[in-house]
Formats: C-alpha cells, sequence, structure tokens
C-alpha cells in the first residue's frame, strides 16, 4: 500500500513538473530569430569566441546570455560555472564525437575545462537538455530546466538562442518563470 502512495506522489509532481517546466523546444528556438545561419561544419565551428557577447537579438533580464561561459555552463550544472570569467576571457569550442568541449581562458591560461553532449541537427548544434527536478516531499520541489543551441552565423560569429525555466512548488503555492535569449558572440580569427 505504501509502495502505491509513493509511486503516486512521484507521478503528481512529475505531472505539475511538466505542466510548470514550459516547453523549451528546439523547434521553438530555431524560429526564435531569423539571423541567417551557415551550414554546420566543425572546421567553421571550431575556435575561440569572446566570452561576452557582441550583440543581443532577444530575451528577457535572464542573468546569463549576456557571457557565453556562464550560459555554457546552465547546461552543465545548475550552479554554473564556479569561475569568475572577465570580460576579457576567451571561450574555446570543440565539436568533436557529438561532445562540446568547452574551454575558459584568460592570458593563455586555461582557468576551466567542461564537456557537454550535443549533435548537429539542422544546422545548429544543439546541446542536451538540463533538467533538474529536486523533490523535497512532500512540502517542497523545484525545477530548472534549460535548452541551448549554437550555430555559426555568415559572418563566422557564434550565435547562441537559450530557453530557461524555473519552477517551484511549496504546500498549495506555485510560482515560475521561463525566459529565451538570443545573442552573438565574435569569433577570434587566428593570424
Amino acid at each position: 500500500m505504501r509502495l502505491q502512495v509513493n509511486k503516486r506522489i512521484r507521478l503528481y509532481v512529475f505531472g505539475i513538473t511538466i505542466l510548470f517546466s514550459g516547453c523549451g523546444t528546439y523547434k521553438k528556438l530555431a524560429c526564435l530569430e531569423p539571423v541567417n545561419v551557415v551550414e554546420f561544419s566543425s572546421e567553421i565551428f571550431n575556435g575561440n569566441y569572446h566570452n561576452v557577447r557582441i550583440q543581443k537579438y532577444s530575451g528577457g533580464g535572464h542573468h546569463v546570455g549576456h557571457k557565453l561561459w556562464y550560459t555554457l555552463c546552465e547546461t552543465y550544472s545548475i550552479w554554473g560555472g564556479k569561475v569568475n570569467a572577465s570580460d576579457s576571457s576567451i571561450v574555446n569550442l570543440r565539436f568533436v564525437d557529438n561532445r562540446l568541449h568547452v574551454q575558459l581562458s584568460e592570458d593563455g591560461k586555461v582557468l576551466r575545462e567542461i564537456v557537454l553532449k550535443a549533435k548537429v541537427k539542422d544546422n545548429y548544434l544543439s546541446i542536451k537538455r538540463k533538467y533538474v527536478l529536486i523533490p523535497i516531499l512532500p512540502i517542497l520541489w523545484g525545477s530548472h530546466n534549460c535548452k541551448i543551441i549554437l550555430a555559426n552565423t555568415e559572418n563566422g560569429n557564434l550565435l547562441l538562442k537559450a530557453y530557461y525555466s524555473n519552477g517551484a512548488v511549496v504546500i498549495i503555492m506555485a510560482s515560475g518563470n521561463s525566459d529565451t535569449v538570443s545573442a552573438e558572440f565574435l569569433k577570434i580569427i587566428d593570424k
């Protein structure tokens, strides 16, 4: 009997989570901004990019989307990158074997590296969605949902589109927010 009650509680929490987490799908992000992207190629994509965006196309006031490193860390960990990344830091991206290797460096010194699961879809590099559910039953639960896609623009810069959704429920009250960000980051051309 107790096992059935626990199963029902889990199904209830899962259902509520889906209800409040929103639908940040790949298709929604790909259609977010009418920016022309080039056909995906690792040779064009791989390289160094400035950490601070040069242009923000859309999005609310989400704290990420401003710096490339923190935005990519959102899909790696809900606590983000625990490294102080300055505006002058460089983010190196390498896509190899369905893995996106992300390296943060400053003054030639590598500060941190993460590896994300990713796949190419319709000229975008789609990073595997990060979804976290934190249940503390029966009183509280929280959720964090993050989806990011990347592409190169016609001028070689990096286009990033991201969807974020956060939610929390305490007994009978619930709250949540969601946001989409579309930003461009300058590619550093080696001379």
